[in-house]
């Protein structure tokens, strides 16, 4: 039995005609991670936070080693229990690996940490989340040569602008997960291993494939 304890910050009572789905989504979240990935010990807050929630799910996620925040949005129309759960997976994945020796100190490790965790997210939704499923329709090849690669090694890089949305509009929405999605996925072709197996894989053996691979011969991806 998973030590994840759910958490519910509900003192308005805006969550309360969701807790079924919420609690559903949950034990299927913690039997399905545990079992895969080896989960535990982790604490996961629920909230009703507007701001955020991703607009085309209603759920957004964040996630420390031992803390996963799942932020609701109740009055989204695309809310679903489904959602929830990927996104838990998603955030569980990341409280894993963060159990392990990631620290996400540069860009690239940050990439890495969200392209496993996105490409998790698409096995246990077999491919039916929205993140998953948007990432695979997004070129990627010239975000990953023409602004990712030279810029890798940072470790003063803004996160809003690499992962979430550039207010400049240099890169694409989501470019660090749509970058880490495309590495990650031929990553596990090439290793022939799950995200789930991969999950505590040190970002500097991804970094190695990278370099010698994707970034040398673009044709071969």
């Amino acid at each position: 039995m998973a030590n994840i304890n759910i958490l519910i910050a509900n003192a308005t009572g805006t969550l309360t005609p969701y807790l079924p789905m919420i609690h559903a989504a949950f034990d299927k979240a913690v039997a399905d991670c545990h079992e895969k990935l080896g989960a535990d010990d982790v604490d996961i807050l629920f909230s009703d936070e507007t701001d955020h929630a991703i607009p085309e799910t209603g759920v957004g996620g964040r996630a420390s080693a031992y803390i996963v925040d799942l932020s609701v949005d109740v009055s989204s129309k695309k809310l679903s229990g489904d959602e929830i759960y990927y996104t838990l997976c998603h955030e569980l994945h990341h409280a894993k690996r963060y159990q392990g020796t990631a620290k996400d100190k540069t860009l690239f490790d940050c990439v890495a940490t969200e392209g496993l965790a996105v490409c998790f997210e698409d096995n246990m939704s077999s491919g039916a989340s929205f993140i998953s499923s948007y990432m695979k329709r997004q070129p990627y090849i010239n975000l990953l040569v023409d602004k990712f690669i030279p810029n890798f090694d940072s470790t003063d890089y803004d996160d809003i602008k690499w992962f979430i949305e550039d207010t400049s509009k240099e890169l694409p929405r989501w470019a660090g997960y749509i970058v880490g999605y495309h590495i990650i996925s031929r990553y596990m072709a090439h290793t022939k291993k799950t995200a789930a197996e991969l999950v505590l894989e040190p970002s500097e053996k991804i970094r190695k494939f990278v370099n010698a691979t994707l970034a040398r011969d673009m044709t071969s991806v």
